[in-house]
């Protein structure tokens, strides 16, 4: 699942559809990222845990997440890997499967 953790909130990219953002798109850098949990279970050959604040599911360590322009970050982000931009929207927490919360789809 590609995934973001910040700030005690999931963000998912991939299952909503979205319009595509381009460099021009992105604001500032909000954080960074910590872990892959995918790499971390590849090298290590075990589970990861739950997620914490900076782990992701696939962005490399160091890589930035940015805001995207016209969108609040606790809504929806943006991070680019192997040369593609993600745009990564807020799950709704508490939810009994993946559902955007409403500020990100808004």
């Amino acid at each position: 699942m590609d995934f973001i953790r910040l700030d005690g909130r999931e963000y998912l990219a991939g299952f909503t559809p979205t319009p595509p953002v381009s460099r021009a798109d992105l604001g500032e850098v909000v954080a960074e990222s910590r872990c892959s949990l995918s790499a971390f279970n590849e090298r290590t050959r075990t589970d990861p845990g739950s997620p914490r604040d900076g782990d992701t599911g696939f962005l490399p360590p160091g890589t930035d997440i940015h805001a995207v322009h016209g969108w609040d970050p606790a809504c929806r982000v943006a991070a680019e890997r192997d040369g593609r931009l993600y745009v990564y929207l807020a799950q709704e927490t508490g939810a009994d499967h993946a559902r955007p919360a409403a500020c990100a789809v808004g």
